[in-house]
């Protein structure tokens, strides 16, 4: 056979074998390529971090203060604070003047703490106990009661106050808790920060 002479007819194109297999080649890697974003979208995209508790203080219109042991506490409540007796909070202050204080532990957690949800679902107070109420019903309800100097952001004491706190290390502000079951909001409507509790 003449290879001058005897040419292709038209429209058929010779191939060798190296042609062909790149040719499939090619294509494997055109499907794989258009497959990628579809694997990569079957996966789960990795969970936002959950704010921390100062910036849901900020985020929810408290300002962070610093509450300091005033009397001794016993182990567990006692770990809570730091070895100089100190513990971040935030607090929430109401148009009345009335206020509400969580510590930044109990603000950061996900799920509503023993604090929170002895807020939102108040038990009624028994009446029961001498002295201040407010401690009386921290106890009643579960919790340690004792008493805090409450520091500004500046370093500015701000007065006294009581404190419950729970096993699970969350704490909020005793008279605002006491107050909440009797049917009077203080400071902050922590509904709006746990609504799926509530």
């Amino acid at each position: 056979m003449n290879p001058f002479t005897h040419w292709p007819r038209p429209g058929i194109v010779a191939r060798s074998r190296p042609s062909r297999l790149w040719g499939l080649g090619l294509l494997g890697l055109i499907a794989a390529l258009g497959q990628a974003p579809l694997a990569q979208a079957a996966q789960p995209k990795p969970a936002a971090p959950a704010p921390t508790g100062p910036e849901r203080c900020e985020a929810s219109g408290g300002r962070a203060v610093i509450w300091s042991l005033r009397t001794p506490l016993k182990e567990p409540a006692r770990a809570q604070f730091d070895q100089r007796g100190r513990l971040p909070a935030c607090e929430w202050r109401a148009a009345d003047g009335s206020k509400l204080g969580l510590s930044m532990r109990t603000l950061a957690a996900v799920q509503a703490s023993q604090a929170v949800k002895a807020w939102l679902k108040p038990v009624a107070f028994d009446a029961k106990g001498g002295g201040s109420p407010a401690a009386h019903y921290c106890v009643q309800i579960g919790g340690t009661s004792t008493t805090i100097v409450h520091w500004g952001a500046r370093g500015a004491a701000a007065g006294e106050m009581g404190l419950c706190l729970f096993a699970d290390g969350s704490a909020i502000d005793d008279w605002a808790l006491f107050y909440k079951q009797g049917g009077d909001l203080r400071g902050k409507d922590l509904a709006t920060l746990w609504p799926e509790k509530s």
